[in-house]
């Protein structure tokens, strides 16, 4: 099974998300990744090399945003956020170095 690694910025992201959404998080979306990363849809782009897993928590999307690091059995998590302004924090977060990179800054 792969192993989570998470931005350095998750926990701001979560922050004040409700301790419900927060185990729905933990408990359910991060274990279907872990099962099977490569199910979910790669985004576009600049930023096809990340996938993005999606749900929905009392009417609002979020996604799960992370990039596979194959050889080491990584999923580095980038982003937990509302779908609506997932693309402007994957910007903010330095997309070019993340891009390139294959560890959690």
């Amino acid at each position: 099974m792969f192993k989570l690694k998470y931005h350095k910025k998750i926990r701001k992201d979560i922050k004040n998300f409700p301790a419900s959404l927060k185990d729905i998080i933990r408990n359910e979306s991060l274990k279907e990744i872990q099962k099977n990363p490569y199910k979910y849809k790669n985004l576009k782009g600049k930023c096809r090399k990340f996938k993005s897993y999606t749900f929905t928590y009392k009417g609002v999307s979020y996604r799960i945003i992370y990039k596979i690091i194959e050889k080491e059995k990584i999923i580095s998590v980038y982003i937990i956020y509302k779908r609506e302004e997932v693309y402007e924090k994957l910007i903010h977060r330095g997309l070019s170095n993340i891009l390139g990179s294959n560890s959690i800054e």
